[in-house]
């Protein structure tokens, strides 16, 4: 199947799920929005960038701060949106500088009605692919969040990515990367990489003698950029099931994630 889909939350469930090398899916963007969410970014003001916005990992500190990042917060079964970065004021008053936008979630991105604001990027939404016998994915599903423009605020965090299958194989990309913050004259922070999370109905990838998963794509939840003098988004998660007895560890597996390989293996008879 050939398809092109971008929203907040795509869910494409089907007995057998299988999309080509030319289909994309996209929830880049369609997160929490600017300063928004659970592990929002905190504002950046005057010479500090705003904060990355976290998920599956936490965010970067922006230019001058030593502690606006948002939080990460995810499990290993979570389906949230990433939360968005930290925006950014030009200018000071006292509800800054009595430090209280630093150190309250309420207020953690009030602004001033005076100033002139840089919304910051935000989150990844949710994508669920849910295929009852099989997901075969050798498409680019996509949830990186955007460079956040030239104004200070911070990058938006990766979302999620989850696929529920009997049997999961594939060539393609899945990607839940954290947005670079603004740049120029004081960057704001990297957001969090997000969640990918992979399982099949019992929990485990081989659930009989017959059945292996063997996805050969790249996952990757890599932290936003951050320029000079600020943070980097941090790694998000990538959440595997166990292998079921009798298989798991060899010489070449046990669903190597840093190789972009995904399997079980069943152990040689002793």
């Amino acid at each position: 199947m050939n398809v092109s889909i971008a929203g907040s939350l795509v869910v494409i469930c089907s007995p057998n799920v299988f999309l080509d090398a030319n289909s994309n899916v996209t929830t880049s963007g369609f997160g929490c929005s600017s300063g928004t969410g659970y592990g929002a970014g905190k504002s950046g003001y005057e010479s500090i960038g705003g904060g990355g916005g976290g998920y599956g990992g936490a965010g970067g500190c922006g230019f001058g701060s030593n502690g606006n990042e948002g939080l990460g917060y995810a499990s290993d079964s979570s389906f949230s949106a990433g939360s968005g970065g930290g925006r950014y004021s030009t200018v000071v008053n006292s509800i800054f500088a009595e430090g209280l936008v630093e150190n309250s979630t309420v207020i953690q991105n009030y602004v001033p009605n005076n100033s002139s604001v840089a919304q910051s990027g935000a989150g990844g939404g949710v994508i669920v692919f849910v295929g009852v016998e099989s997901v075969v994915l050798n498409a680019y599903i996509d949830q990186q969040n955007g460079i956040q423009g030239a104004n200070c605020g911070g990058g938006g965090a990766g979302g999620t990515i989850a696929v529920i299958a009997g049997s999961f194989s594939g060539t393609g990309r899945l990607e839940s990367m954290g947005g670079s913050g603004g740049f120029d004259p004081y960057p704001g922070g990297g957001g969090g990489g997000g969640v990918v999370t992979l399982f099949n109905p019992d929990g485990q990838y081989v659930s009989n003698s017959q059945q292996t998963f063997s996805y050969s794509g790249n996952i990757i939840t890599t932290g936003g950029f951050a320029f000079a003098g600020t943070g980097v988004g941090s790694t998000g998660t990538i959440s595997l099931p166990s292998c079921p007895a009798g298989y798991g560890n060899s010489p070449s597996s046990q669903m190597e994630s840093a190789l972009s390989l995904v399997r079980c293996v069943r152990f040689a008879s002793l």
